[in-house]
């Protein structure tokens, strides 16, 4: 991956905010998150670890957020879940966007949404250890798309 190229996390992150990700804060009013900075890590253990810097577009306020999550093959291989999620403590995000996070985060799991017509994926194996993530995966191919 080229230095310019954002990383895996800050991808996931900004199609979130792509896609309409809105939370309900204190006020009730509906935010707008773009990401500013995302650190996506491979601890070991399972597990992954995402710090985000966003900024809130409508206040202009900054906010961290961060959390660990073990990574696990869902509905047959069609998607990844995220379980026993940690919360980083001293994060400044309210539990409410931070939730709204990790739930386009697992959207974006879901392997149907890369799917094209004439082929699916499904994932068959994953295994996250410290600095490497394997994914197994199978896809059917019905037809080769066309150039």
């Amino acid at each position: 991956m080229a230095a310019n190229q954002p990383g895996l996390g800050e991808q996931a992150l900004s199609k979130a905010a792509e896609i309409g990700l809105s939370s309900q804060l204190n006020e009730g009013q509906p935010m707008t998150v773009n990401t500013e900075k995302v650190e996506f890590r491979l601890p070991g253990e399972g597990k992954f670890s995402l710090n985000a810097t966003i900024r809130l577009q409508e206040t202009g306020e900054t906010k961290q957020t961060g959390f660990t999550a073990i990574p696990r093959m869902k509905e047959g291989g069609n998607r990844i879940s995220l379980e026993e999620v940690q919360y980083v403590e001293g994060k400044d995000l309210s539990p409410e966007l931070t939730n709204a996070l990790l739930e386009k985060s697992s959207e974006l799991l879901d392997l149907r949404n890369f799917e094209m017509e004439g082929m699916s994926l499904r994932l068959k194996g994953l295994d996250v250890q410290k600095s490497k993530l394997t994914l197994q995966a199978e896809a059917l191919v019905k037809e080769f798309p066309s150039a």
